[in-house]
């Protein structure tokens, strides 16, 4: 063992009474053509599963919130979260968490639950991946260089972060523009059109029965509720809690931020998630957990597609502490 891995190991010691919340996103068998931050390849994710089976106290997010409330929590705690609702958590992801007998919670934005449409940023990079042009000059986003993949690649977080800051109906004007301008017809059979496609009620009923899988809001359109209106915003829980409560048959009292960051909802959102029984609410802002933490305001640590075994490792030691409190928690 070198110096820097007895340094993590001496900061995992120190922190063991800090609990880490995990965020996913996407798990994909395909080589894309550009990388994606948030679509992890799948032996990258089983490589990552096989680390927490080994290293840390991995429980259920209803569990964490739980000993949050109860004032204990177990130590090297670890709970897996996935964001959107891709079809992937079911036919990649899964296999791998049953394997290891880990559990997770899925946070559904219930609109694209059972269809086809595929969430924007994948409408956008689907388009950017499979077109012939090799430049795209816009008003909006200026002349955008298409002719290599790091072209692309950077194209795509140019375009992905001015529209990410547009009411939803001006994003999807945009975004149907740019599909136009871009002239990439979606073919159904299209092995990147099949990853990214959203899961269906069935598979989420499935992986609910093992008991393994559970599920939170996640809104009904992947809106960001701070480019809302309040009635609209509004719109968004409440049809989100209808969807959960019909499909589920029962009540889910656990819910993501969509962005996630503290600009991206406000304490007014927050009195209307308690309202709908919406009390256990994560977000995106990074951070870990203490017995000390809000319920309605969990941090929550990412994981990208550039974070190896090691990296995950670091997320685990909390060599920084940010957000912790002070991390005492009672045995």
């Amino acid at each position: 063992m070198d110096l820097s891995d007895l340094k993590l190991r001496l900061h995992r010691f120190r922190n063991r009474k800090l609990a880490t919340i995990l965020t996913y996103h996407s798990v994909v068998d395909l080589p894309l053509p550009f990388g994606m931050w948030n679509h992890l390849p799948l032996g990258q994710f089983a490589d990552q599963m096989a680390l927490l089976a080994q290293e840390a106290q991995v429980i259920s997010l209803q569990e964490m919130a739980r000993g949050i409330a109860a004032g204990t929590l177990p130590q090297y705690a670890v709970a897996v979260t996935f964001d959107d609702g891709f079809r992937n958590n079911f036919t990649r992801a899964y296999p791998v968490l049953q394997k290891y007998r880990i559990p997770a919670t899925i946070f559904l934005s219930t609109g694209y639950i059972d269809g086809t449409e595929l969430f924007w940023p994948e409408r956008l990079a689907y388009q950017l991946m499979r077109t012939p042009r090799q430049s795209l000059p816009t008003s909006l986003f200026g002349h955008l260089e298409l002719q290599t993949a790091a072209e692309r690649r950077a194209a795509f977080g140019t375009i992905r972060t001015a529209l990410k800051t547009l009411h939803p109906r001006e994003l999807q004007k945009n975004i149907a523009d740019l599909e136009e301008c871009l002239g990439v017809e979606r073919r159904e059979e299209d092995p990147l059109v099949q990853e990214w496609l959203p899961l269906t009620w069935q598979d989420v009923r499935a992986m609910e029965a093992d008991g393994l899988v559970s599920f939170g809001g996640h809104t009904v359109s992947h809106a960001i509720l701070s480019h809302l209106g309040e009635a609209e915003a509004l719109q968004e829980i409440s049809g989100c809690r209808t969807a959960l409560d019909h499909h589920l048959g029962h009540r889910t009292t656990c819910w993501a931020h969509p962005n996630g960051t503290r600009q991206d909802f406000g304490r007014g959102h927050l009195e209307m998630l308690a309202a709908h029984t919406f009390t256990t609410v994560l977000t995106a802002e990074p951070g870990y957990v203490s017995c000390r933490s809000d319920l309605a305001m969990l941090p929550r640590m990412g994981v990208h597609n550039r974070m190896d075994s090691r990296g995950l490792m670091r997320v685990l030691a909390k060599p920084t502490r940010p957000d912790s409190g002070t991390g005492e928690c009672p045995r």
